[in-house]
């Protein structure tokens, strides 16, 4: 019932702390993830870094409909939709949107062979 009313109102906020509550009655504890109100399936779970939060970037690109590409030279995987792309580097703060440089503040990492991303909690 709870996950209904997190997709009819996309914004509310209490709505996803509720179900993160009711969650941890059930003992499902962590970090969980949305995109657009629902759970997208992926392999590594989120965890928290140096006070960041990383989240497994291809689950939340492939929920969004978009492209991924992974390029083993560089070490990098690209994400594009519509007419924004977004590049990180493995091991480096350095990422791009749409060729413009942003600076992160925990490296892109690969967990358990999984690409996540994240964002800070602060």
């Amino acid at each position: 019932m709870q996950k209904e009313a997190i997709k009819a109102n996309l914004k509310n906020l209490k709505a996803y702390e509720k179900l993160g509550h009711l969650y941890e009655k059930l003992g499902k504890k962590g970090v969980k993830l949305y995109v657009n109100g629902e759970e997208p399936a992926f392999e590594v779970a989120p965890f928290i870094r140096e006070g960041n939060t990383l989240v497994p970037f291809r689950a939340i690109a492939e929920a969004l409909k978009a492209n991924v590409s992974w390029d083993p030279n560089e070490r990098s995987v690209s994400v594009t939709r519509g007419d924004i792309t977004v590049k990180l580097f493995i091991d480096s703060k350095t990422a791009y949107v749409n060729g413009k440089e942003v600076t992160l503040e925990v490296p892109a990492a690969i967990e358990n062979g999984k690409t996540p991303w994240f964002r800070s909690d602060s």
